[in-house]
């Protein structure tokens, strides 16, 4: 069974992310790795219980995301052994670029040559190379002419 969770960028810059106190530990670039809750229409990536009892929840941390950066892990790592998530661009043998989604719970690459193809992650991701996101690095995806 593959673990469940969910990465998003914070909406707070890294300057101020340092002045709440979020250590370089907990996040990557401000890219926050957790849990995953909707607060009306905005999402929080929520790290760990670190405490509880019938009053109240302790969580590692919480932070509010961009709704756009929001991706789930596949359960998959790229050549390099980094978590492959909904949104990665990935290059397939230095030749192809593809995207990955999700679509009814099947996480799907697409791409190849002239963006064309449809697979399932799981037969190209042995020779993958995480290059980017869609949310960072769109430029990524343009067709070549």
């Amino acid at each position: 069974m593959r673990e469940i969770k969910f990465r998003g960028k914070s909406l707070m810059n890294l300057e101020e992310l340092e002045e709440k106190y979020f250590t370089n530990d907990m996040h990557d670039n401000g890219w926050f790795v957790g849990n995953l809750t909707w607060y009306g229409n905005e999402p929080w990536i929520v790290g760990d219980i670190i405490e509880n009892d019938p009053d109240y929840i302790a969580f590692d941390f919480w932070v509010k995301v961009h709704p756009d950066s929001v991706g789930q892990y596949t359960g998959l790592k790229d050549k390099n052994g980094k978590e492959i998530y909904d949104g990665d661009i990935f290059r397939d043998n230095d030749t192809f670029i593809w995207q990955v989604y999700n679509e009814d719970g099947m996480f799907m690459a697409r791409g190849g040559e002239y963006g064309l193809s449809e697979i399932l992650i799981e037969f190209v991701t042995e020779h993958c190379e995480i290059i980017g996101n869609i949310y960072e690095n769109p430029e990524l995806l343009e067709v070549k002419q």
